[in-house]
């Protein structure tokens, strides 16, 4: 779903998984079952590769850098669209 200033839209999500959280203005975020991530690009969701199979249960993007926690101590780190495993 996305506000567009008067009423909610749905937007397609290009992740196969469910997703639980999400964060971002200038570029959103959001994460969710089994590793899955998708960022929007101000048109689409797209989803993205996170390099972990964990379930990924909240995310805080600010600007082009996010980060994202979930299970068995999960922490990853984006910076553009770079993806950083801090944990386990």
């Amino acid at each position: 779903m996305r506000w567009d200033g008067t009423a909610w839209q749905r937007v397609p999500i290009d992740v196969d998984a469910p997703l639980l959280a999400a964060s971002g203005r200038e570029a959103p975020v959001a994460v969710g079952e089994h590793g899955a991530v998708a960022r929007y690009d101000g048109g689409r969701w797209r989803g993205e590769r996170s390099g972990t199979s964990a379930t990924l249960r909240g995310v805080l993007a600010q600007g082009d850098t996010a980060w994202a926690v979930g299970d068995r101590g999960t922490i990853l780190r984006w910076r553009a669209s770079h993806v950083v495993a801090e944990a386990p």
